[in-house]
């Protein structure tokens, strides 16, 4: 079994799973993570990031006040689908 080492909440779904190895689209997902926790600041993501949860939709967290182009850049990174992420 693979081991990761890091922070739960900004790992990408595919590695909480343990279905798949570290790659750059698991990058994209933890920027993703990290760019919503500051634009949320001083409100962290929820605990719900700090759990092992196939069901998490992280797009639901993007404030809908957000300015357009971060709802989009949000929505590429936080892609649940590894390869429907982009920058």
């Amino acid at each position: 079994a693979a081991t990761h080492a890091g922070t739960l909440r900004y790992l990408a779904p595919e590695l909480r799973r343990g279905s798949a190895r570290a790659s750059p689209a698991c990058d994209l997902f933890s920027a993703g993570a990290v760019l919503l926790e500051l634009l949320t600041y001083p409100t962290p993501l929820p605990d719900a990031f700090d759990r092992i949860d196939d069901d998490l939709d992280a797009d639901r967290y993007v404030p809908d006040d957000a300015p357009s182009p971060w709802r989009v850049t949000l929505a590429a990174l936080l892609a649940r689908d590894p390869d429907a992420r982009h920058w």
